[in-house]
């Protein structure tokens, strides 16, 4: 039996805890030929709950930590270094955590089409070598 990649772990294991996260979820196209060309065992229900646990966790991190920093004493630093407006260190408080959040959730999203270029690529490495004991 072939060891599971870390990434197919993750998708089975966050199924099996919440099954209801990828009830109907189906793979896009460039995701399924993805994973076919990668070898993996991933459905799309699999993947679905592990997109979805990952926005869901990621998102609620990011809010706790949006206003642990909102009570901190660096929201008044804030003030300061913004010139008092209120609106500008929200801004600078609130979007770090929800940009890295959003992009936490894309990375999930887009790795098995990653993955599978990155693999491509690997192969188009071995090509002259091939061709040169060809030769």
């Amino acid at each position: 039996m072939k060891p599971l990649h870390p990434f197919e772990a993750f998708c089975k294991r966050i199924y099996k805890m919440f099954p209801s996260l990828g009830r109907g979820e189906k793979l896009s196209d460039e995701n399924s030929r993805a994973i076919q060309f990668l070898g993996w065992s991933i459905s799309g229900e699999e993947m679905g709950a592990a997109y979805k646990f990952t926005l869901i966790a990621s998102f609620v991190s990011a809010i706790i930590v949006a206003l642990i920093l909102f009570l901190s004493p660096i929201k008044g630093v804030l003030d300061l270094v913004t010139g008092g407006t209120g609106f500008l260190s929200l801004i600078y408080l609130f979007f770090p955590p929800f940009s890295i959040a959003a992009y936490l959730v894309y990375y999930v999203q887009s790795y098995p089409a990653r993955a599978a270029k990155t693999e491509q690529i690997k192969a188009l490495t071995y090509v002259p070598e091939i061709l040169g004991y060809m030769v």
